[in-house]
Order: C-alpha cells, then sequence, then structure tokens
C-alpha cells in the first residue's frame, strides 16, 4: 500500500477508537514506557506536542516533570529540519502550520544532551520500523542522534512487519511500545 493510503487508513482507525479503548491502551502505554529502563536513566526527555489523533503526550509530560526530568518539545524550521527546546514556563507556544503546538521563543537544547526521544508516528513494527507523517523531519534528525529512542504504539498503529516501503533514510526506533 502507499504510504499516503496508509497514513489515511491509520489515522482513519485511530479517530474510530472508542474513548474507552484509546484511554484503556494508552494508561497501558504510559505504565510500560514509565517502567522502562530508557525512561528511569534519562534525565532530558523530548517529547512531541500531540494532535487530536495522536496518542496523548500531556501525560508524558507531566509525569516527567513530576520525576525532575527536563522535557524538551519540538520547532520545525525551513529545509524540513527541527530542533528541540526547553519546555519552561518561558516558553510560548504557537499553532504551526501543520496543527502542531511549537515554541516560538527559547534556545535549542544541543542532540548529545538528549537522553530519550519519545518518538512519534503513524505506523510502527515491533522491530523498530516506523511510519512518520511524512516530513521527514524526525528521520533527519535521528540520522546523528544516539541517545535513546521509543515509540508507543496503539493496536491501531501496529504491523508485524512494514506494510510500508522502509528507505534507506529511515530510522528505526530503539524500542517500540505496544499494548499486551
Amino acid at each position: 500500500m502507499k504510504k499516503k493510503a496508509l497514513r489515511e487508513q491509520i489515522i482513519a482507525n485511530l479517530t474510530a477508537l472508542s474513548t474507552d479503548v484509546r484511554h484503556f491502551q494508552a494508561d497501558e502505554l504510559y505504565q510500560d514506557l514509565f517502567a522502562s529502563h530508557a525512561w528511569n536513566t534519562s534525565h532530558t526527555v523530548a517529547v512531541t506536542m500531540s494532535t487530536e489523533t495522536e496518542l496523548d503526550t500531556q501525560p508524558i509530560i507531566e509525569a516527567a516533570q513530576q520525576a525532575d526530568k527536563r522535557v524538551l518539545v519540538p520547532r520545525t524550521f525551513p529545509g524540513r529540519q527541527m530542533e528541540f527546546v526547553p519546555l519552561t514556563d518561558a516558553v510560548r507556544l504557537e499553532t504551526s502550520e501543520y496543527g502542531i503546538e511549537e515554541p516560538v521563543n527559547g534556545n535549542a537544547t544541543v542532540k548529545s544532551a538528549i537522553d530519550l526521544i519519545v518518538v512519534p508516528g503513524l505506523g510502527f513494527t515491533p522491530a523498530g520500523d516506523r511510519l512518520g507523517f511524512g516530513g521527514g523531519y524526525y528521520d533527519r534528525y535521528l540520522a546523528d542522534y544516539s541517545g535513546q529512542t521509543v515509540s508507543l504504539a496503539l493496536d491501531a498503529q501496529l504491523f508485524d512487519t512494514p506494510q510500508w516501503s522502509v528507505k534507506e533514510h529511515d530510522i528505526r526506533v530503539q524500542q517500540v511500545i505496544t499494548v499486551h
């Protein structure tokens, strides 16, 4: 299946999930993330500001803050590039052209100072293959990132094998947390 059609299908499946099922699966994913080695050994965690169709990242942000972890959120700029900025009270968020809240101020953190990136996506395999949203921002960023990466996959996002073409520049996620 073509990536565009598969993305549309996954988004439709995510949108069709009942609130109860979504909350049940999300709670299980959060618990597994918070129990993971990657989470427990990290001091600086980068996480996206989720949209309505995605897994809600607010509980991840709040748990990180409660655990005294430094929370970073992405900011995009031309050339399909991005950087991560500390999410502090001084940071102002505005909705980007993609409908994602991004910081409009604040200084970027160098990659080597980021312990863990919670990588978003639409489709995942247990081996770490990832179907993103099509911009390539995370693949570009992760190409020379040496820290830990993890993704959380609701049932509607999990595939045994990639149902999309995996290219040489596609970066695998080190750990995909799934619903049991």
